[in-house]
This record gives structure tokens, sequence and C-alpha cells, in this order.
């Protein structure tokens, strides 16, 4: 749902979805809650840049001055 709300379609939202849970049983042994979670999310940060979804720089500025303002 919180894909779909923030614009992804149905076939987006599924395979963000499928992503964060093969990054989460990749890193499931892990006792660490802390160090799990930042596994998680470099997994995930690193599946968004192959998938080349991750923001440009120009873009991520933008947004900043945008809340900012």
């Amino acid at each position: 749902e919180f894909a779909k709300k923030h614009g992804a379609d149905e076939a987006t939202a599924k395979q963000i979805m499928t992503i964060v849970h093969e990054c989460e049983e990749k890193f499931a042994t892990n006792e660490d809650h802390c160090a799990r979670a930042m596994e998680v999310s470099r997994c995930f940060r690193d599946h968004m840049h192959r998938l080349q979804w991750a923001p440009s720089v120009d873009v991520l500025v933008g947004e900043i001055l945008v809340e900012m303002a």
C-alpha cells in the first residue's frame, strides 16, 4: 500500500515488496537488529540502483529544497 500511495502502479509495488522480502530473508539470521536493518536497507538500495530507480542528486536536492520552503 505504501508504494501505491506514493505513485507506484500494481506491478511496481509488487516488485518493490519482492525486493524488500528478498533482502529481509537474506539477512534473517543476523541476530543484531540494528545490523540487520542496515544490511536490509543496503540490499534494497543496491537493487534500486541496479534498476536505475534511484533518484539523481539533482532530484534529491530539488526535493529537499521544496520541503524546506
